[in-house]
């Protein structure tokens, strides 16, 4: 939420959108696709929006995809993952990328960069998120050459994977893809240290706040995520600065891609010359556009 509300401080104090000033309306969803469903109707028949930024989660944003769609309300989620996201219909749109892309450059980047060849996978057979991840970095580094040597799983809610992480020892792997988050990888990857495994560990965004979380048992590990903080990129520093500024803390990658949706959305507003709901959705899908997280 404060991303969106900088990006629209912002565009404001330099004129708006089509000489006029842009107004944001919450709704909290509470991450529950109930809510979300609520949330959404409240925002178009009585607040009368011309477009949504969210949800956050993919499961809230799935509640809604069809409703925007049948409704024609440009949706522009900012962190909802999930592949199947989009495929309600050409008004829903994303400012991240896709658990498809971000499984298939971990891969990569595992074979490639990090020279690794014989690979095991530790996932969350219960969760999607983890399930989707799993299956695009297994088909990518299989396609590159590499090798899954192990393949592992427990359920959402588990803390112990002993048992799993004894498995995947006994194969010697030389990195380990842990698809999931961060307060579940903080407790993998201490005990995978705890049982003597010493390769590479990667994952994806829901790394983010690993470093919080977690201590020296990550060290020499990666992760995918949408946005760096301290890149050098002006745009970045410049974002880092004004949301310091704002708010007396740094940004996280939510708020980047909250700040780039908002902008993404103005500028097909001004590109459109008009908020009509077919002609912003074209707009919107015509984006050429440098923002934070990157060229778009």
């Amino acid at each position: 939420q404060q991303g969106i509300e900088l990006a629209i401080k912002e565009i404001n104090e330099a004129g708006g959108v089509l000489g006029r000033q842009l107004e944001l309306v919450v709704e909290d969803d509470e991450a529950n696709p109930e809510k979300t469903k609520n949330a959404f109707t409240k925002l178009v028949t009585n607040d009368g929006v011309v477009a949504i930024i969210g949800a956050l989660t993919s499961k809230s944003t799935l509640a809604i995809t069809a409703d925007a769609q049948a409704r024609k309300i440009p949706l522009i989620t900012h962190a909802s993952t999930n592949d199947t996201v989009t495929d309600a219909g050409d008004y829903i749109f994303r400012s991240c990328y896709n658990d498809s892309f971000q499984g298939t450059v971990v891969a990569q980047y595992a074979f490639e960069t990090m020279g690794k060849k014989n690979a095991a996978i530790l996932f969350d057979n219960t969760n999607d998120y983890s399930k989707g991840l799993t299956q695009n970095f297994k088909k990518k580094f299989e396609e590159m050459g590499g090798t899954i040597i192990a393949e592992e799983s427990y359920a959402t809610g588990d803390v112990d994977f002993n048992a799993q992480l004894t498995s995947i020892k006994s194969k010697n792997p030389d990195v380990l893809f842990i698809p999931d988050y961060y307060s579940t990888v903080a407790l993998i990857t201490k005990q995978a240290r705890a049982q003597g495994l010493t390769m590479p560990m990667t994952g994806a965004d829901g790394w983010e706040d690993i470093i919080s979380n977690a201590g020296d048992e990550v060290v020499g590990s990666f992760y995918s995520t949408h946005y760096s903080s301290g890149a050098e990129d002006p745009d970045v520093q410049k974002f880092e600065e004004n949301f310091k500024a704002a708010y007396n803390v740094g940004p996280n990658v939510l708020a980047a891609l909250a700040y780039d949706a908002t902008y993404i959305l103005a500028d097909s507003i001004e590109r459109a010359g008009t908020t009509e709901s077919e002609a912003l959705k074209n707009a919107i899908a015509a984006t050429d556009i440098k923002v934070v997280t990157g060229q778009i």
